[in-house]
């Protein structure tokens, strides 16, 4: 243990390059989790047959769910489109992606996955850049 404190101490000059670089690591791993997360809305607005027919509004449940369980019990399973989201994001997320007209929630996810993206590449680029410049 006292060779591992011993070899800390040199690390005292590049503590602030050692905390930014860890904040980095941190960001660039939640963005890589919203990458991951971006996924389940756009796969909801390209293959929802519902969201292309003009009967969706009349009849929500799709004529497939007729005889299953939830269809019965009134619960739609598609009301959660955005599963894993967390709460404040659900609201906004639903309104401006999932809801919206099709090609519209379709050019604001591709935008949010460049931007996602961009992030997620600076984070990796300035993680490792730090440490090497010090």
């Amino acid at each position: 243990m006292t060779a591992y404190l011993r070899l800390l101490r040199f690390l005292r000059p590049y503590t602030a390059q050692l905390v930014v670089a860890l904040a980095c690591m941190a960001f660039y791993a939640a963005m890589n989790f919203a990458s991951l997360g971006m996924i389940s809305p756009l796969m909801s607005v390209l293959f929802d047959p519902a969201r292309n027919t003009a009967t969706a509004s009349a009849n929500p449940a799709p004529a497939a769910t007729v005889g299953l369980p939830w269809a019965r019990a009134g619960a739609d399973p598609r009301a959660d489109r955005l599963p894993g989201w967390p709460e404040p994001l659900k609201g906004w997320a639903s309104r401006t992606l999932v809801h919206a007209r099709p090609l519209v929630a379709l050019e604001r996810i591709c935008l949010l996955f460049l931007l996602v993206f961009f992030l997620k590449n600076l984070a990796d680029y300035l993680q490792s850049f730090p440490i090497a410049a010090g």
